[in-house]
């Protein structure tokens, strides 16, 4: 997008010349090397994986340094052994998963067909648990309850919403897996006196601007003793949608409903700040990193001035992840409109919860 087509193309050849050179320097001759559309490639190498691991590391810091052609080049890589499966889409689906690692938590060691396999199977057949999270709010009530969603399999494999949302998105199940979702917490929801309560569930941006998706809220709401009142309809996303004012009426719906809407991961590598320009979003959840680092001067100085932007816009605020003492102290002192965390209390059972 920055530096067009031509210098990409030609970015790319320096790049693999660059690369095979180095392997040849370091004894690795008559190297495979394909390309993998865009910027991936594929290389089949004979080697000792913990000694190809270090002189990739040094080659991808080596060439940061120092760039090609005066841009800045940054490299991923992830290895498989050839023998890890026959299917070649199977080898290269594992490829990219591995380097999703470092921003996904704790991926199943699964081989990548098995585990869609696997996941489609347990949303088809709704195998769902729920698990209730409470949090404070100013005056030391627990009004507002996070809704926590995992799966099991078969053999009682249980995988968290995180561990499965890539898969969930790249085989198209996300709308499926919302639906699922919402049909069955109402069920659970409905067997217990808990009008006074308002639950917050993270869903899918892609189930929310799809229009049969509303409909669908709709219908199965107009049949439950549960209103849209009691629900905060939470999302994230890390690329802002380009049609931003079609979502804004599309929110607007939900809103009109009676549902109010959630952002997560405020603050954080994603779009959030660019959101709250535009959407009509009622609470927002501080990323993780503030959590983490609320110790410290800077964050303490961002959060206050976030804080205050969002109080001005009538945005409500939580904190989560308070897991110590001394941090839900310090946490109070903001004065937060909720507060979340071990501290509080650790997710519940709906039993518990009532109890």
């Amino acid at each position: 997008d920055r530096y067009g087509i031509d210098n990409a193309d030609k970015i790319l050849k320096i790049f693999i010349n660059k690369l095979d050179n180095f392997f040849k320097k370091n004894s690795f001759n008559d190297i495979l090397i394909g390309r993998y559309g865009g910027g991936n490639f594929l290389v089949l190498i004979k080697g000792k994986q913990r000694e190809l691991n270090h002189l990739l590391r040094v080659f991808s810091s080596e060439l940061k340094n120092i760039g090609i052609n005066h841009i800045e080049i940054k490299i991923k890589f992830s290895m498989i052994e050839l023998s890890y499966d026959k299917d070649v889409d199977n080898i290269i689906k594992k490829l990219f998963s591995r380097i999703d690692e470092d921003v996904e938590t704790n991926i199943p060691n699964i081989k990548p067909n098995e585990l869609e396999k696997i996941i489609c199977d347990a949303i088809d057949k709704e195998h769902l648990i729920f698990k209730f999270q409470p949090t404070i709010n100013k005056n030391k009530e627990i009004n507002l309850i996070e809704i926590l969603v995992k799966i099991y399999s078969k053999n009682r494999e249980v995988f968290s919403q995180s561990q499965i949302q890539r898969v969930v998105n790249h085989v198209g199940y996300e709308t499926i897996f919302d639906k699922k979702i919402l049909k069955n917490i109402l069920k659970e929801l409905e067997q217990k006196d808990i009008n006074d309560k308002i639950f917050t569930i993270k869903l899918s941006p892609v189930s929310l601007r799809n229009s049969k998706f509303i409909l669908y809220l709709k219908e199965i709401f107009s049949k439950s003793t549960l209103k849209p009142e009691n629900f905060v309809l939470e999302f994230c996303e890390k690329n802002v949608y380009s049609e931003i004012n079609r979502f804004k009426e599309i929110l607007n719906e939900y809103k009109k409903l009676g549902f109010k809407i959630g952002l997560n991961n405020f603050g954080g590598n994603n779009c959030s700040l660019e959101y709250i320009k535009y959407l009509p979003i009622d609470i927002v959840k501080f990323d993780i990193e503030f959590s983490k680092n609320l110790e410290k001067d800077r964050y303490q100085k961002i959060l206050k001035s976030y804080k205050e932007l969002l109080n001005e816009l009538g945005i409500k605020v939580m904190i989560k992840f308070i897991d110590k003492n001394q941090i839900f102290e310090l946490a109070k002192k903001f004065d937060f409109d909720y507060i979340q965390g071990f501290v509080v209390s650790k997710p519940k059972t709906l039993k518990e919860i009532v109890k």
